[in-house]
């Protein structure tokens, strides 16, 4: 048997070689389906009619509710700034967005205490399968995978903001459901909300005020946000259509429940 002082660096070679792996297997997978599509061309267009038109050209624009104007498009802006009008960037990006997430999935494990699953968690996301690349788009630049990596770094503020008691936490809580809720309508329906619901339980059923204050701040951000994304940023950002959700029928919800379930087994198949 092996020496327990050797045990450790092994297990830590061995993790890196597999990190390793499953970022260069990823980054493969995601220069092979990278292609043309609708929406990756909003930056690009945005970068050209800004430069050749001035700011008006934003209310010219025909956005869509899911814009990326404040989240997603100022990182593409950064890319074109540097490295020009290239797709490698673009590529890269997109890239980094997948491991982003798949990193911060590893860091909420770790503050909600599963050290172990915080060190596995981001190894196996790594290795997701074709479905998560190709009908998941989960490693281009411009999705809703962008709004994702905003949606977890919120959810793990707001852990920290739990655990910890540290104003900075909620700021970045309320700032970062600002920025990616004006940008992209969905975020309210996937996060904010159920962010803010359990936050709302926890304030429920918590007895006593010190453990209850955190909870009702927390909710109070989260419903703080919400309100200024309604007003698109009080009007600032009111060229770009806004967007309602609408409860589905109870009808569908066997049918969504489907999909959920054969959605998340093609993301490693």
């Amino acid at each position: 048997m092996l020496n327990f002082s050797f045990k450790r660096p092994l297990m830590l070679l061995l993790l890196g070689f597999i990190g390793c792996a499953g970022l260069y297997a990823s980054l493969k997978v995601t220069i092979h389906f990278f292609g043309p599509d609708a929406d990756i061309t909003l930056p690009e267009n945005l970068w050209s009619g800004l430069h050749a038109y001035g700011w008006g050209f934003l209310k010219d624009y025909n956005f869509a509710p899911d814009n990326w104007l404040l989240s997603l498009v100022p990182l593409h802006f950064l890319v074109y700034w540097i490295f020009g009008l290239n797709p490698e960037g673009i590529v890269v990006l997109g890239w980094l967005f997948f491991v982003g997430n798949a990193v911060l999935c590893g860091l909420i494990a770790k503050t909600l205490g599963a050290r172990k699953t915080a060190i596995f968690l981001p190894l196996f996301l790594l290795f997701c399968g074709r479905y998560a690349y190709a009908p998941g788009f989960a490693s281009y630049a411009l999705s809703h995978n962008g709004t994702n990596l905003y949606g977890l770094l919120i959810l793990l503020c707001s852990v920290q903001w739990i655990k910890n008691r540290r104003i900075g936490f909620l700021s970045l809580v309320l700032l970062l459901s600002i920025v990616a809720g004006v940008s992209d309508p969905w975020l309210m329906a996937t996060y904010l909300l159920p962010i803010g619901l359990t936050a709302l339980l926890a304030l429920c059923v918590c007895k006593e005020e010190g453990q209850r204050r955190p909870y009702a701040m927390l909710f109070a951000a989260i419903v703080l946000a919400g309100w200024v994304i309604k007003t698109q940023c009080f009007g600032l950002l009111s060229f770009v259509p806004s967007f309602r959700f609408h409860l589905a029928p109870l009808s569908l919800f066997p049918v969504h429940a489907y999909y959920f379930v054969k959605c998340l087994g093609g993301l490693f198949f």
